[in-house]
C-alpha cells in the first residue's frame, strides 16, 4: 500500500470532482466543494487516501497534490462562485508555510483568495482550539475564508467555532438524515442557524437527498445546501437538479 500511495502522490492518478452548493433562497449555486478521488481500487476514496499517506508519512505530500489538482480543475473549467477546499486540521499545524505556497498557487492559476473557503473538519479533532486558531490566522490574512466541516460529528464543535470564529460551520450529515422523522434533528439545526446569525456565521446543511429534507432545511432558515439531490460530485458540473428553479 505504501508503494501505490507513493506513487499517486508522485503523479498524476488523482482527480477531482466538484459539488455544488446551492443558495436556499436564490436556488443558485454559490460555489463548488473540491472532492479528490484516486483510480478505481483500494485507494479511490478520501478516507482511504487519507489513512495510506498518514501511515506513509506522506499527509502533507498528499494534502499538496490534492489542492493542486483542485485549483487546476477549478481555474480550467471557469466555475463560478467559490471554490471549498478540505484541510486537515494537523496540516493546518504541521504546514509551516501553507499560507505562502497556497498564496503563490492561487496566484498561478488567477484565482482570487477572497473566493476560496477553506474547510477544517470538525470530526475527529483532538488538537489545541487555540492552536488551530493561530494556524489559521495567515490563511485569513491570504483573503481565504474558513469553514468549519462535519459540524457536530465529534466533542469539540462548539470550542473551536468559538476559537476560530468561522465564516461558514457545515452541519454534519448526521443531522440531516431522516429529519423528515425526527423533530429533535431539526431543533438542533434549528439552534445552529440561531448561532450563526448571532456570530455572523453562514449555515450549509449538507447531505441532502429528498424534497423533505431541502423543504425543512429551507423552513429552518439554513443559509445554503448539499447533496445528492441537488448535484452529485462530477469532474464537470453542470445541468439543474430536480430543486432547482422549481418547487421542491
Amino acid at each position: 500500500m505504501n508503494e501505490a500511495i507513493q506513487g499517486l502522490v508522485a503523479g498524476e492518478a488523482l482527480y477531482t470532482l466538484f459539488q455544488p452548493i446551492i443558495d436556499g433562497a436564490t436556488r443558485e449555486p454559490i460555489g463548488h466543494e473540491a472532492l479528490t478521488r484516486g483510480p478505481d481500487g483500494p485507494l479511490e476514496l478520501p478516507n482511504a487516501l487519507i489513512a495510506a499517506a498518514a501511515a506513509a508519512g506522506l499527509s502533507i505530500p498528499l494534502e499538496r497534490r490534492c489542492l493542486e489538482s483542485a485549483l487546476r480543475s477549478f481555474r480550467a473549467l471557469q466555475l463560478e462562485g467559490r471554490l471549498f477546499l478540505n484541510l486537515l486540521p494537523q496540516t493546518l499545524l504541521d504546514w509551516a508555510n501553507l499560507a505562502e505556497w497556497l498564496g503563490a498557487q492561487l496566484a498561478a492559476n488567477q484565482i482570487d483568495p477572497h473566493d476560496v473557503v477553506l474547510e477544517v473538519t470538525e470530526h475527529g479533532l483532538t488538537e489545541d482550539e487555540v492552536l488551530l486558531a493561530a494556524a489559521v490566522a495567515p490563511l485569513r490574512a491570504l483573503g481565504c475564508d474558513i469553514a468549519i466541516d462535519d459540524l457536530g460529528a465529534g466533542s469539540s464543535g462548539l470550542k473551536t467555532w468559538a476559537a476560530i470564529r468561522p465564516d461558514y460551520v457545515k452541519v454534519d450529515r448526521y443531522f440531516v438524515a431522516g429529519i423528515e422523522q425526527d423533530a429533535v434533528r431539526g431543533e438542533i439545526l434549528r439552534s445552529v442557524v440561531d448561532m450563526g446569525r448571532v456570530t455572523g456565521c453562514r449555515v450549509i446543511a449538507e447531505g441532502i437527498e429528498n424534497r423533505e429534507q431541502y423543504a425543512i432545511l429551507l423552513e429552518l432558515g439554513v443559509d445554503y445546501l448539499q447533496g445528492y439531490l441537488l448535484g452529485r460530485p462530477q469532474r464537470v458540473p453542470g445541468g439543474n437538479s430536480a430543486v432547482l428553479g422549481g418547487h421542491p
